[in-house]
């Protein structure tokens, strides 16, 4: 049995889509059971995990030395990407945060550019902002696919930097369904039930006072609903 096999659903729907013979950054690696798995599988060749709390980074730092990975595994203390430099990783993995923090920790990374790497994210919250910032600045989502953690159901999104920035409006509907609409899982399901759910929330709050939002809410979800139907 490979060692990815003993992730949860979260962390291996996030390990799969990590390209094999690569150099991984781990950001917010809690354990470190991610990096380490995927090092043991011989899926990546190494790479560097960090996190910004010295708790989880220690319990990183020590499942690293369990498993002799300390000649291909940096343990970092640092704020997103800060600790790594551009040139040590080809894919990161950033995940189990919302997606503001995420988007911010892409933007404020200080590399010069995202060119080749590919990306993993993992938003526990505002993923529709996080798909919105993406295509804004100059990344394209190639791949969503659906998991489930703790009872709830969250999308992991494989994107890649193209340089090419969109002018994508809030109302679109790929900011709440992504590239979801191709999963057939029932988490996928669930996920894109309950978007469109909170839409409807969000159409009935803005009914008291808010007339151009409750249009716009409503061509939305008239345009989401279908797509949901359909999968």
């Amino acid at each position: 049995m490979k060692h990815i096999d003993n992730l949860d659903s979260r962390l291996k729907t996030i390990a799969l889509m990590v390209r094999s013979e690569t150099r991984l950054a781990d950001v917010g690696c809690d354990h470190g059971y991610l990096i380490t798995s995927l090092a043991c599988d011989g899926i990546i060749t190494g790479g560097v995990a960090c996190d910004i709390n010295k708790g989880p980074l220690d319990n990183a730092i020590a499942e690293v030395a369990k498993s002799g990975l300390n000649d291909k595994i940096s343990c970092r203390l640092g704020s997103g990407l800060e600790p790594i430099q551009e040139n040590e990783v080809d894919d990161i993995a950033i995940a189990g945060m919302g997606g503001e923090l995420i988007a911010s920790i892409i933007e404020n990374s200080g590399w010069k550019s995202f060119e080749g790497k590919h990306l993993i994210l993992q938003p526990m919250s505002r993923a529709p902002y996080l798909r919105r910032w993406l295509l804004q600045n100059g990344f394209s989502i190639e791949k969503e696919k659906a998991c489930s953690s703790a009872g709830h159901d969250y999308t992991v999104i494989s994107a890649v930097f193209i340089g090419e920035n969109k002018d994508i409006d809030e109302y679109d509907p790929y900011v709440y369904i992504g590239e979801l609409f191709k999963d057939s899982s029932d988490e996928a399901e669930r996920y894109l039930k309950r978007t469109l759910s909170e839409l409807e929330k969000q159409r009935k709050g803005a009914s008291f006072g808010n007339a151009e939002r409750e249009k716009a809410l409503t061509q939305l979800i008239e345009k989401i609903a279908p797509v949901i139907e359909r999968r």
